[in-house]
């Protein structure tokens, strides 16, 4: 597949972290550089509250901003991993 024929492209991530996240200034500031196009908001937690979710939604231009958006958002302490 042709790699110009993807992006742009709209990209719908959720962040899944510890229950007791305190980072969400750090997401904000990996979000920073992104075109954001729906803000960071936060979605479900888990039933035994170990796990909570965000949700963001950015128009990423190729796939090395997506692999470092992708590689800054797990930097961040407290990520679990990214969706």
């Amino acid at each position: 597949m042709d790699p110009t024929s993807i992006y742009p492209a709209e990209c719908h991530f959720r962040i899944i972290v510890a229950g007791d996240f305190q980072g969400e200034a750090q997401l904000q500031q990996v979000l920073a550089t992104a075109e954001v196009t729906a803000a960071l908001q936060p979605g479900k937690a888990s039933s035994a509250g170990k796990f909570r979710s965000w949700q963001v939604s950015a128009r990423i231009r190729d796939r090395a901003e997506m692999v470092r958006l992708d590689r800054e958002l797990r930097a961040v302490a407290g990520v679990r991993m990214v969706l």
